[in-house]
């Protein structure tokens, strides 16, 4: 039997309001709880070596890492102090 009336209403305002609810939560999460599992993302098979692993989809891919300006201008001795 379907809702009908105030039933149906209610249950709609119902629906909504936890809807809502997640939504605000939502807000005050922070990132780092929102993220999945790495190996979603990063499918990694196996290492080959020091640098380069094997994906599971048959790709391979490269550890690296880059050193240059800070965006923010931020020197060493300012990091430091």
């Amino acid at each position: 039997m379907p809702f009908r009336g105030s039933s149906a209403r209610c249950l709609v305002q119902e629906c909504w309001d936890e809807a809502l609810a997640g939504l605000e939560q939502s807000k005050y999460t922070p990132w780092y709880a929102k993220v999945g599992a790495a190996c979603s993302i990063v499918p990694i098979s196996r290492f080959v070596n020091e640098r380069i692993f094997a994906l599971k989809g048959g790709g391979y891919g490269c550890l690296f890492s880059l050193t240059g300006v800070d965006e923010e201008g931020v020197t060493d001795q300012e990091l430091e102090a």
